[in-house]
């Protein structure tokens, strides 16, 4: 990490990067530190909402197996598919 850091100054010392480039390298990777936070921020949103849904299709699955192979419908299987578990 730390040679990241020192590559720019290396570079600007030895006149690779001009004064004013080397000038503007701070600001913009805050700039771009601030977008990736937002970013994480919206993928964490993202991926918690794809979780909800996937939750609900593990317990159908988990219903639906234990009903699979029944001979006789009766009540008892009829409540375990339409209830929802608390």
């Amino acid at each position: 990490m730390n040679s990241i850091i020192q590559k720019p100054y290396e570079d600007n010392a030895t006149g690779k990067i001009n004064d004013d480039h080397f000038a503007t390298m701070p600001m913009s990777l805050e700039n771009e530190q601030e977008n990736l936070k937002v970013s994480i921020s919206e993928l964490e949103r993202e991926l918690e909402n794809a979780q909800i849904p996937t939750k609900s299709l593990h317990h159908f699955i988990g219903k639906a197996q234990k009903v699979m192979h029944f001979t006789e419908l009766t009540p008892e299987i009829i409540h375990e598919i339409y209830t929802e578990r608390l």
